[in-house]
């Protein structure tokens, strides 16, 4: 309900990937009571509040109002978009635009969380969860971060850093967030005749 949390996979070396950044407000594993075991940790990366939801409350909401399930849906393909987003992030982009697109994707996310919320935004993430979230080294984001502090796009203090210029991170990266705000078909396009 607030703070910051991370999904995250550990490798036998205890490497670990960070898979999801959680922010104010996310559903965190909606259907994970389907499994006998989790396949991943989540962590806290600020102070947070949680709320726990019972799975047959779900269940019940779902079957009782249709938007409820319209809704858990569209967050899912929300997250599987992300996901694919990420993907081609990590496999496709110079370090440079992988920090710059990740910053953009968290400026957008919050937006969308507190529209009100104009100018610069603090994001809590330390060089070692950057790094574990883009498949970089905590050596290489210190030196992206270093760059992008020289062309005055970011500020870092302890605990976290400060985004000043947006629209030339998204430049950068070539962002485009769409994918963050998918248009689905009208629900009464959905029923079945």
């Amino acid at each position: 309900m607030s703070g910051w949390a991370a999904r995250y996979k550990l490798l036998p070396s205890g490497a670990r990937q960070i898979t999801a950044l959680l922010l104010p407000g996310d559903l965190c594993d909606l259907r994970c009571t389907m499994l006998a075991r989790m396949d991943q940790g989540i962590m806290a990366l600020t102070p947070v509040r949680v709320a726990y939801i019972l799975p047959q409350a779900i269940n019940a909401l779902e079957r009782t109002d249709p938007m409820v399930g319209h809704a858990l849906a569209w967050c899912s393909l929300v997250e599987q978009a992300i996901l694919r987003a990420w993907i081609v992030n990590m496999g496709r982009r110079h370090a440079l635009e992988r920090v710059a697109h990740l910053f953009c994707e968290l400026s957008e996310r919050l937006a969308m969380i507190a529209p009100d919320g104009q100018g610069p935004r603090f994001y809590p993430l330390t060089q070692e969860e950057i790094a574990d979230t883009l498949g970089l080294t905590p050596v290489h984001v210190n030196r992206v971060l270093q760059d992008l502090r020289s062309r005055a796009m970011i500020t870092s203090r302890r605990g976290g850093l400060t985004v000043l210029d947006l629209v030339g991170l998204q430049r950068l990266a070539g962002f485009n967030g769409a994918y963050l705000r998918p248009q689905t078909v009208p629900v009464a396009e959905l029923a079945i005749a």
